[in-house]
C-alpha cells in the first residue's frame, strides 16, 4: 500500500461499516413494513447482505456489473 492511499483506505474501512448498517437497517425496516417481523427481517437482510459480499469477491465482477445482471428497467430492483 502506498502511504498517499492511506487516507483513503482508512476512510472506506472506517466509515463504509456505518454505510453497510445504514442499508441493512433500511432494507430492515422495509421488510417489517411488509409484514416480517423484526428479527426474521434482520436475519434475511444480513444472509442477503453476506451472499452478496461473498458473489462480490468470489465472482471476479464488479460490483456495477453484478448490480446491472439483477436489475431491469421494468422489474422489482
Amino acid at each position: 500500500v502506498n502511504e498517499t492511499e492511506l487516507n483513503a483506505f482508512t476512510a472506506v474501512s472506517g466509515s463504509g461499516p456505518a454505510y453497510v448498517f445504514l442499508l441493512i437497517e433500511s432494507m430492515v425496516e422495509a421488510a417489517t413494513k411488509l409484514g416480517l417481523k423484526e428479527a426474521q427481517a434482520t436475519d434475511f437482510v444480513s444472509q442477503t447482505v453476506h451472499g452478496a459480499a461473498v458473489l462480490l469477491k468470489e465472482s471476479g465482477l464488479s460490483a456495477r456489473a453484478l448490480r446491472e445482471k439483477v436489475t431491469s428497467p421494468a422489474g422489482t430492483t
